[in-house]
């Protein structure tokens, strides 16, 4: 019953899938070993308790020696919890060490709603100034490739240039992402775990000063928590379309999101976009439209 209950939540799709999966199957195995050893282990112990007794000294071999193995474990258990009781303050104070070491180890565990893990392989966000051609962020990606590709740890790079990472990937001219594919655990070296390379990669990436250039490890589950940050939107309130307010505003929130000190890498994928059209056979003068 509780298999039927909890297994197919582990096939459930999407965030709630992902979230219930190993609850599901943690559960569901644990019903089944209950399960075998109801049906199994259960009755054959019933049998042997059941039966009438065997003295100690008529048992076979196995038996003695299992049983004297024990009683010497079990005196010797009973023997330091009685010295434990009797210097109980030295107790007290090993206790207190303990704890100390145990909360140490917690601290230095990644906290989160989802702690980030090593999954193989970085993003890089590149975004260039509004209007920047994509010829240009090309030229960038090649130079985020050059430097990914020679820090040890990476296997091999991928970039797409016209795409924005960090804008649900949106079609943009001025940005592109690069997929840093890293090599095996078992092939890295020290200073090679995904905190150094993500930490180290950043810092190389700061040479490049055409564009702002962000190195982020990918979300453990798809759609949470891209970069590790949040998401803000700008909107007019006015009821016009000045387009180049909204810009000025938005450049501001920028300007100062990045004056804080608990924020880093703060950018907006904001581009103004014209289109224009002439009629060359009657020369009129050309349209403009946002």
């Amino acid at each position: 019953m509780l298999i039927s209950v909890f297994l197919p939540a582990a096939f459930l799709p999407g965030l709630t899938g992902r979230m219930y999966a190993q609850f599901a199957l943690v559960i569901a195995a644990t019903a089944l070993l209950s399960a075998v050893n109801a049906a199994t282990l259960k009755p054959t112990q019933c049998a042997l308790w059941l039966r009438p007794s065997v003295p100690p000294e008529q048992r076979n071999w196995f038996y003695r020696g299992f049983n004297s193995v024990y009683n010497r474990l079990e005196r010797g258990y009973a023997g330091l919890i009685g010295r434990m009781v009797v210097h109980s303050n030295l107790s007290v104070i090993l206790a207190l060490i303990l704890i100390g070491i145990g909360g140490y180890g917690l601290s230095r565990v990644p906290t989160g709603f989802i702690p980030i893990e090593d999954q193989g392989y970085l993003l890089v966000a590149v975004q260039l100034p509004d209007g920047a051609a994509l010829d240009r962020t090309q030229r960038v990606l090649d130079q985020v490739s050059e430097i990914a590709g020679k820090t040890p740890g990476v296997e091999q790079v991928v970039s797409i240039a016209g795409i924005s990472a960090l804008d649900a990937s949106s079609s943009l001219a001025n940005a592109g992402v690069a997929y840093l594919i890293l090599k095996e655990w078992s092939e890295r070296g020290p200073g090679q775990d995904l905190r150094s390379l993500f930490v180290g990669l950043n810092q190389k990436m700061t040479a490049i000063e055409e564009a702002r250039i962000l190195v982020i490890p990918p979300p453990p589950i798809q759609g949470i928590g891209n970069a590790a940050g949040f998401a803000m939107q700008v909107q007019l309130r006015d009821g016009n379309a000045d387009f180049g307010k909204l810009q000025a505003v938005t450049g501001a929130l920028v300007a100062n999101a990045q004056t804080q000190s608990a924020l880093q890498r703060v950018s907006s994928p904001f581009v103004r976009r014209f289109r224009s059209s002439m009629s060359r056979s009657t020369g009129s003068r050309p349209r403009r439209s946002m």
